[in-house]
């Protein structure tokens, strides 16, 4: 589970898959989904997910709508499909991209 959620944080920028984290953690689909559901309550799928989708968030609301494209900060975390991240971040935040970049500060 330590070498998972290492390699899932270090890595976190990227679009990882599943076979790249069990064989870093040398561990099988199966009980690396086993212990994540035990420990974290979520899949490796959504814990990373939510890592990323965090990210983007924290890019948007650190900078000023002069500074950063939504387009930017999404490619910066690995997302590259606006209509689907823009699905994620609102279920996610409860915001839209365009709004969590105008965030008063």
């Amino acid at each position: 589970m330590r070498r998972a959620l290492a390699y899932a944080h270090d890595r976190q920028k990227h679009a990882l898959t599943l076979d790249e984290i069990c064989k870093t953690a040398q561990v099988s689909e199966r009980t690396l989904q086993r212990a994540f559901l035990e420990y974290l309550g979520v899949t490796p799928k959504s814990y990373i997910q939510a890592i990323r989708l965090n990210g983007v968030r924290a890019e948007l609301l650190d900078h000023a709508p002069s500074e950063i494209r939504v387009r930017d900060a999404a490619a910066k975390w690995g997302f590259w499909h606006m209509g689907q991240l823009a699905e994620d971040h609102r279920e996610r935040s409860g915001e839209s991209n365009s709004e969590s970049l105008n965030v008063k500060r």
